[in-house]
């Protein structure tokens, strides 16, 4: 199935999230899903090496270790 993305500002989001909130008993968004996509947590392409003292690796070479030998 293929679904179309398009962008709707967050103030849309808002009254929509609202409508949801008081008229279903489990919406798919809340209000406090809404404002955590408001609040900037990107970091910096080093920070887990600079933080953490190891340097993370890609997907592929840390499962590795999954692959039968």
């Amino acid at each position: 199935m293929r679904r179309v993305k398009i962008h709707t500002p967050i103030s849309f989001m808002r009254i929509a999230v609202m409508a949801m909130e008081r008229t279903m008993s489990n919406p798919p968004v809340t209000s406090v899903e809404l404002a955590q996509l408001e609040i900037d947590n990107t970091t910096h392409l080093d920070s887990v090496e600079h933080c953490f003292g190891f340097k993370p690796l890609a997907l592929n070479q840390g499962l590795d270790y999954l692959k039968p030998s």
